[in-house]
Order: C-alpha cells, then structure tokens, then sequence
C-alpha cells in the first residue's frame, strides 16, 4: 500500500520543512511497507544556480567556474573566521553551502560522472542525515537502518516496530522516492549490542587471535568471522556456543576465518596535516580533526588513529602555510582506532585541510551515516577524494590484538598508506578519522574505512569532542 501526499515544491533550505511541515493524515500504518512515489515528493528549486547555470551557458565556461565567480563576487556570509582565513568564503547558493558543491565537483570526478549530475544526485542528501538524527532522537531504540538504494535515487528507512507519524512527514520533505518499513523486529542499536557482547564473549577464549563482524540492517543477521591462534585446530567453529540473542529476530551466523585481515595504511600522524616519525622520510600518517575539552575551549589537543600514535611524531603543515612541531601521544582508544595526541608548539585550530593547501572550518560533527551516502576524505599519500558509504558499524581486531569498532566502509578504495587518521568529510561536517582498508568477506576487494567521529567522547573520554566552530 502506498501513501501518496500533493507534490510540493521546496526553495531553499529543506531543514525548514522538518521544522514546520504538518503530519498528514494517513489511511493505515499496519502495512509493513509504506511507499512515497517520487512523483508524489518535493521538487527542489533553486534559481539561485538556475541563474549560475544559465550564466555559463552564455560565457562559454564550465559550471566550477561560474560557481567559483559567484563565490568571488559575493560577501562571506559571517566574519565568523577565529583561526583566519580559509580557503573557500562561508557563500551559500540557494541550500547548498559553498563548501558542499565543492565536495560536489571532487565527487563528479571521483565518482565519473558530470558536475551537474553530482548536483542532483548528492546535493540533497545531507538533509537525510538531519532526518536520521531526529528520528534517533524523538524514537530511540525503533529506527532499523537508514540505505539509499537504486543508484542512490531512493531512501529506505525501517523501524523495529510501526512506522512514526513523525517519519512519514519528514520522508516527503526529500525529493526521491522513499520506502518506509515497519515491523522489522529489530533496531540498528541492538544489532550493534549484541554484535560488541559476542564479539567481547568470543575474544575472552584463549584459543581465538581474531573477530571480524558485521550486519545486515535488512535481515537482522550478525556475522561474526574468527581466526584461531596458530597452536589451536583450524576448524573450531562448530566447537564455539554462543548464547542466542534475547531478541528472536536477530540471528548470529559464525565463519572460520576473517575475510581480510585489517590492514592499516600506516603506523606513524593532524586535521590533514603530515604526520611521520622523526627522522623518518617516509610517509607516515595523517592527522584528523582537533579536539577540544567539553569544560574549557583552552584545552585543545590533536587526533588520528590509534596505530599511527607513535610516542614521538613530528607533524607538518602543507608547504603554503609551513611549519612544523613535535607532539606526542596523549592516550589511545581501548576499542576503536582513535588517538589523542599533544599540540606541540602550534596552535590547535578549528580547521581541517579538504585538498591540499585549501583549509575549511568544521561547522558540526555527523552522527548518522546512511548507506549510499557521499563523503570525502583527504590523506598525505592519495589527496582528495570521495565514496560512498557501504557498511556501517563494521569491526575486526587489529594484528595486535586490539578491537577496532565501529567502522564505516566505503564503496571503493580510494586511500593508501600515508591516508591513516586523516580526515573524512562533507561539506563543514566531520564525518570521521580514515583507519585503513577492510573488507567484509573473502570474495570482496578491500575498499577505503574511517572511525566515525562522533565516537570521539566514547572512545576517548566524555571530556572530549571534536572542536568546531
């Protein structure tokens, strides 16, 4: 059964329609599925780039060149700069900040599709990180996964029990087709429960060296993949008993042998700046964003990943600002792969690199990764370039031995070494620290993962966050 609402057309920010639109009435919530046609949902405008658009045409240049005239002409949008300037003007074109449709034009070439195209595919969907996180907010414990599916032009939402009221009416503020699923059984956050408490139950027996899990937002299954220690029988699996989730609709499937050992791109370190042993010439890792204490803004510390905090690092800027420090390890994460590290001599800052020699501001700190999204990473060894999301909530032990949880796999490899613990993000958003490659299962390449970067204060202390401005 499909709920339909009258197409509406949406100018601007769509945030403003979460705030203000109206729950319309529907016929029934009993169905499990509930389909918002794309005919039937918002047509975005935005004259603003209309205008862009049509002043390229007649100039004979590309639309990255329109919009960076644009950008020139126009005033920042604030003075807000504490840390100086940076490299991009805080300009808004209609919704979509200056610095988005730059992650735009990096994602068209990245991903081998035109700029106009990106646009339209990728420029809305930061609006659907606003709807997951009101939902997590307003239903804790019910929302079951948030996917883009159908090439990135359709949003599945599930829940564990009935679909809200309060989803249907955020669902018709996007402009794509949404499916809404209900009764599912299960939430993502208790997936995520029970994956930690068996793979914590596994790594307690001495005859396991290694767990690799995952799950699958659409069946509710956890996988759970273990290498023995070399002294022990290679097929043990069927030896291993794990109690039964308390929940029925979630499973848990065993697997001798991980699909890929975690690799990490480095074992040397800033917001993308150069991190590398001293005296060591080679490429080392990358520093990710600052951080800053939640009860004194003159507290401040840096961060990468937790195997690239070596005790000693020497960490440079990029050769336009220049400079160089050297800081030290702070303290390491037990369970996932983040790092504090000291500031040295600098000034710890707001701002990370994008590119090489172009610095934005963190505007916020992204808490609800959905499959299929766009998200951009910059590192030492590979420079700019995005992906889109594959999995979430990933982990596996590192060769020490060490848990590496919560990780989100993108959908290509577009990192090497030299790219640990160096930024991940969209727009002013931080998403996350790169940790390495990774893949799922034997038959799967291994593509790019990064620790999300709200974990920050679970892995690192309630103390501490990520510093934005």
């Amino acid at each position: 059964m499909g709920a339909k609402g009258k197409a509406t057309e949406v100018v601007g920010l769509l945030a403003v329609a979460l705030l203000s639109m109206a729950v319309r009435p529907l016929a029934s919530h009993a169905d499990i599925i509930i389909t918002l046609e794309k005919a039937d949902q918002p047509r975005i405008k935005r004259p603003v780039l209309d205008r862009i658009k049509a002043s390229a045409r007649r100039g004979g240049i590309t639309l990255a060149q329109a919009i960076d005239r644009y950008a020139a002409r126009n005033p920042r949008m604030t003075a807000d700069t504490p840390d100086g300037p940076v490299t991009y003007p805080d300009v808004l074109i209609d919704d979509l900040p200056l610095v988005e449709l730059i992650d735009l034009r990096l994602a068209a070439k990245s991903l081998g599709m035109s700029y106009e195209q990106a646009i339209d595919r990728y420029a809305w969907q930061p609006r659907l990180n606003e709807i997951g996180e009101r939902l997590l907010r307003t239903h804790p414990g019910e929302l079951s996964g948030l996917a883009l599916v159908d090439g990135a032009m359709k949003v599945r939402i599930g829940f564990k029990n009935e679909v809200p009221d309060e989803a249907v009416t955020l669902a018709r503020t996007l402009p794509v087709e949404v499916e809404l699923q209900g009764r599912k059984g299960f939430s993502e956050s208790e997936l995520v429960e029970v994956m930690e408490e068996a793979h914590d139950s596994l790594r307690a027996r001495p005859e396991v060296r290694q767990v690799q899990g995952r799950y699958d937002i659409d069946t509710g299954r956890i996988t759970l993949g273990v290498r023995f220690n070399e002294e022990t029988k290679k097929n043990m699996v069927a030896d291993l008993q794990l109690p039964p989730p308390t929940n029925p609709a979630i499973s848990i499937k065993l697997e001798s042998g991980i699909g890929a050992q975690m690799i990490p791109e480095d074992r040397y370190l800033r917001g993308g700046g150069h991190l590398k042993r001293p005296g060591d010439s080679r490429s080392g890792c990358t520093s990710g964003f600052n951080l800053v204490s939640v009860t004194s803004v003159t507290v401040r510390t840096a961060a990468s990943a937790r195997h690239c905090a070596l005790s000693t690092l020497i960490y440079s800027n990029h050769s336009v600002q220049g400079g160089s420090t050297t800081i030290s390890r702070a303290a390491v994460a037990a369970n996932y792969d983040l790092a504090r590290l000291t500031s040295g001599s600098m000034i710890t800052t707001r701002t990370f690199y994008s590119d090489w020699q172009s610095s934005r501001y963190v505007d916020s700190v992204g808490t609800s990764p959905f499959r299929g999204q766009l998200i951009c990473k910059f590192g030492i060894s590979t420079g700019a370039g995005c992906s889109t999301v594959k999995l979430i909530n990933e982990f596996i032990d590192d060769p020490d031995g060490r848990p590496v949880r919560g990780l989100v796999v993108m959908a290509a490899r577009i990192t090497e070494r030299g790219d640990s613990g160096g930024p991940w993000y969209y727009g002013g958003t931080a998403w996350g620290f790169h940790q390495g490659t990774y893949s799922p299962n034997r038959l799967e390449a291994k593509t790019s993962a990064f620790t999300p970067a709200y974990l920050v204060p679970t892995a690192l202390g309630a103390q501490w966050k990520i510093y934005r401005r």
